[in-house]
Parts: C-alpha cells; sequence; structure tokens
C-alpha cells in the first residue's frame, strides 16, 4: 500500500507474525561486558511488528543488573511494536533468579518456559 504525505511517498508493508528463535553461541554469562550488544541485537530483532522472539537461554549460567536491565529494556520495545519476548531452555538455578527479579525486581518479560 501506497500512502502520499505532501511531496513524500510512504511505502506501509504490513508484517504478519513472525517466530524468530535466538541462541547463545559459546555464552554463559549476559553482564556487563555483554549486555549492550545483546540488548541490540535483540533490538533489531523485536523491532519488526507482530514478531515473536523465542530467546533460548540454553547454556547461560548467569544474568547480572545488566543482562537483566537489557532484557528489560527489550522486553518494552516489544511492547512498543506488539512483539513479544519468551525466554525458554533455562538452567533450573537461573530460572530460580529470574523468578525472583520478575517478582521482586522489575522484569517486563512475560513468558518464561
Amino acid at each position: 500500500m501506497m500512502m502520499k504525505k505532501g511531496n513524500l511517498n510512504f511505502l506501509i508493508i504490513k508484517h504478519k507474525k513472525t517466530n524468530v528463535n535466538v541462541f547463545f553461541d559459546n555464552q554463559e554469562k549476559i553482564n556487563v561486558f555483554n549486555a549492550e550488544n545483546v540488548q541490540q541485537d535483540l533490538n533489531d530483532i523485536i523491532r519488526v511488528p507482530g514478531t515473536n522472539l523465542n530467546l533460548s537461554l540454553k547454556g547461560i549460567k548467569f544474568i547480572d543488573s545488566s543482562g537483566f536491565k537489557a532484557l528489560n529494556r527489550v522486553a518494552r520495545i516489544a511492547d512498543n511494536y506488539d512483539s513479544s519476548i519468551v525466554l525458554k531452555d533455562i538452567d533450573p538455578d537461573l530460572k530460580e533468579l529470574i523468578i525472583l527479579v520478575k517478582k521482586f525486581g522489575n522484569l517486563n518479560i512475560r513468558t518464561i518456559r
């Protein structure tokens, strides 16, 4: 669909819901050293309207406060684009930490598997 505004033409593309699976390769932590890069890379994916991002945490043993902040920012951006993020394949000890952060802290990710 084309839309014209003044002298500018806008191409409007409607995206259908998209499932995107993301895995970490040889990473054990999401921390201050890599959280910003993780956030930027996930933001690029989640900004496509209607994206369902399935983020596998297989192999991740630890997430520090910077990592949780990055994931939280991605979740907030996802809401703005009618997208979603699901955490899956979580180590049991890490899952306990995520649930605690979600309950007592600030984590906007709704689905944890």
